[in-house]
């Protein structure tokens, strides 16, 4: 287990030159990444042994695995990114990715309900410890939400007022939990620093006795 957990940190630890609030959002990006890219591989077996127990054929194993594959490259690539000192660029490379596939399943399954999964780059955004990006992307999640809701048929004016209403309140939340948790680490940060240094050093006074 303690090989486990420190094969873990090593293939999490962030880029040295990034600071101590960055350091820790690069962490937990690596994290997310290479859990992602766990379940991915993961399914991607899970569909051979069942194409091969079922005897579904190799045509549709490969139809199943394909689109597996190009998810793992992808990801792969932007896990990369994440480990550098470039993270930020890797969290618009996810969050880009992972819009175009919500909007992509959207417009094929004509379904809103697979909008709502656009909360999740909302999510991406609060680790640049930006508030003012964070909104930018809520209010951008929102416009697509709604251009996509308007352009799918047989969708009625309720499902698209409702999907609005989760993205802008679940987006909102986070934002504001994100904001008075970097806050208060930050509060932590100053504190264990000033702890540390210990109180300034007394002078006497000259030619005292």
């Amino acid at each position: 287990m303690t090989r486990i957990v420190t094969y873990w940190q090593r293939m999490t630890r962030p880029n040295p030159s990034l600071s101590a609030g960055e350091r820790r959002n690069a962490r937990m990006l690596s994290s997310l990444l290479l859990a992602f890219l766990g379940v991915v591989i993961i399914l991607q077996i899970l569909y051979i042994i069942v194409g091969w127990l079922s005897g579904a054929g190799s045509a549709w194993v490969l139809e199943k695995i394909s689109g597996g594959g190009a998810l793992v490259v992808l990801g792969g690539a932007i896990y990369l990114v994440s480990r550098s000192r470039y993270y930020r660029s890797a969290i618009w490379l996810l969050s880009v990715a992972f819009s175009l596939a919500v909007i992509g399943n959207a417009l094929i399954s004509g379904s809103m309900f697979d909008l709502y999964f656009l909360v999740i780059v909302i999510l991406f955004s609060t680790l640049l410890d930006s508030v003012r990006a964070s909104i930018a992307v809520t209010l951008a999640m929102l416009g697509v939400t709604l251009a996509v809701g308007l352009f799918l048929p047989e969708t009625e004016i309720s499902e698209v007022t409702d999907a609005l209403l989760f993205v802008v309140f679940s987006g909102l939340l986070l934002i504001l939990i994100t904001n008075e948790r970097r806050k208060s680490g930050a509060g932590e940060t100053k504190r264990i620093s000033r702890s540390s240094s210990g109180p300034p050093p007394r002078i006497g006074r000259a030619g005292a006795g």
